[in-house]
């Protein structure tokens, strides 16, 4: 008589690893007991039955313990896992079959996040990090690795660095930072040589230390490229290295934005930029920003409130509708070289506070603009040439036949909303 064999009865199935390891197991222990205690005395192909029917078995639990994530699970006491590493780890051993969520309980989770490439991932089975309550304060990280695709952080407090980064994929895609606060901490993106990112996404977070993005070369590797940065909070500097396609938008940078070598292609517009803006390309669109500083780039600059010295260097695009607050006695509030293209400066308001030079430039289609240096002479500096006012100025060269020269009055040097007695003020108005 062979003796029964006892198949322990698992619960949840798959939820942890340790219940993955604990069946495959206990399976084989029960095997090692059919040979010892029942092989002898039977005949062959029974025991080879037998055999059969423990191999099936075992890989039928095998399986079920190993199968994909699909759903949510919760992390932390009195979840699927107790931490966060546990998850992941599960989650790049099993692999995901749908759209996932980790739920992460309230509570301060003294670990380090890293996210690799997640098995099965698309950007249909995608993989999110987040508090189960949705709140930032009720669940608090250390620092955050991601180098996988198709992952999104949210809703957490994180206090340390986040990284995101391409090194150990050849290209990493759909990743979403979304609504965490940094607590003064930085984030950084990096792409390397072998190693691109795309399809970036940035938004609703604070206090973020200091944001940079690192590209490496312009071919098909080493870019960060396709990045949306939205209603984000940072209390440091923007800073952009090698990148391309990307759009800022409704952001407070409480520093400089930084672009260090080639950059191209940004959509710039509705940040409030507490700080410098250095070095953009004239593939970029610059609009309704409010930026406390000097700006230096030779992108279109359109509908602009600018608290400091406006520059163009290498190339120029268009520059309307903005008002230009900066300068000194010696430095003039816009500096424009000397371009090939015909380029338009039409529509904005130039004030030297410092009764220095409004504007200096070599070539420009220029009209309806007001300069002011508060009647001082050299208002304007055309091709080394001196001119006390906007009459001999369009006199000698023809250009600014409708422009002007005229006090504004501001709300404040770091508010160009017009008041006072500049409010309906006609000849402010610029082209009809």
């Amino acid at each position: 008589m062979c003796r029964s064999v006892i198949i322990p009865k698992l619960n949840n199935i798959g939820l942890k690893k340790k219940k993955t390891e604990f069946c495959v197991i206990i399976f084989f222990i029960n095997l090692w007991n059919i040979f010892i205690n029942n092989f002898k005395g039977i005949q062959i192909m029974k025991a080879l039955f037998l055999i059969l029917i423990f191999f099936f078995t075992i890989l039928s639990v095998s399986n079920s313990c190993s199968a994909p994530f699909n759903g949510t699970y919760t992390i932390g006491s009195g979840g699927n896992y107790p931490t966060i590493d546990s998850a992941l780890r599960d989650a790049r051993t099993r692999g995901i079959s749908g759209a996932v969520i980790f739920d992460i309980i309230p509570g301060l989770y003294n670990e380090n996040i890293r996210i690799f490439q997640i098995p099965g991932s698309s950007a249909v089975n995608t993989l999110t990090v987040k508090s189960q309550t949705n709140n930032f304060n009720d669940v608090i990280v250390n620092n955050v690795l991601v180098s996988g695709s198709n992952i999104t952080i949210r809703d957490l407090s994180i206090d340390s660095t986040v990284e995101i980064s391409g090194q150990g994929n050849s290209i990493v895609r759909n990743v979403d930072v979304i609504n965490n606060k940094f607590n003064n901490n930085n984030i950084n993106v990096y792409a390397d040589w072998l190693f691109s990112l795309y399809d970036l996404n940035f938004t609703g977070n604070i206090d973020i230390a200091n944001l940079v993005f690192y590209g490496e070369f312009w071919i098909s590797s080493g870019r960060v490229d396709t990045v949306l940065i939205k209603n984000n909070t940072v209390n440091g500097d923007l800073t952009f290295y090698l990148c391309d396609n990307f759009k800022l938008e409704n952001n407070t940078i409480n520093g400089n934005l930084n672009f260090e070598n080639p950059c191209y292609n940004f959509e710039i517009s509705k940040n409030k930029i507490v700080g410098d803006f250095i070095n953009g390309a004239n593939s970029f669109k610059i609009s309704k920003n409010k930026i406390t500083g000097k700006i230096i780039t030779s992108g279109e600059l359109i509908n602009n409130f600018i608290s400091g010295k406006l520059q163009y260097n290498g190339g120029m695009n268009h520059v309307l509708n903005n008002t230009i607050y900066g300068g000194a006695i010696d430095t003039p509030s816009v500096t424009i070289g000397q371009y090939l293209n015909p380029n338009y400066f039409y529509n904005n308001i130039v004030i030297n506070p410092a009764g220095g030079t409004a504007i200096n430039f070599d070539s420009l289609i220029s009209d309806h603009n007001d300069y002011y240096n508060g009647g001082n002479i050299s208002l304007i500096n055309y091709k080394g040439t001196n001119y006390n006012n906007v009459q001999d100025f369009y006199n000698s060269t023809g250009l600014d036949q409708h422009s002007v020269s005229k006090s504004v009055s501001f709300v404040s040097p770091s508010d160009l909303h017009l008041t006072g007695f500049s409010v309906g003020d006609l000849q402010l108005i610029g082209i009809p």
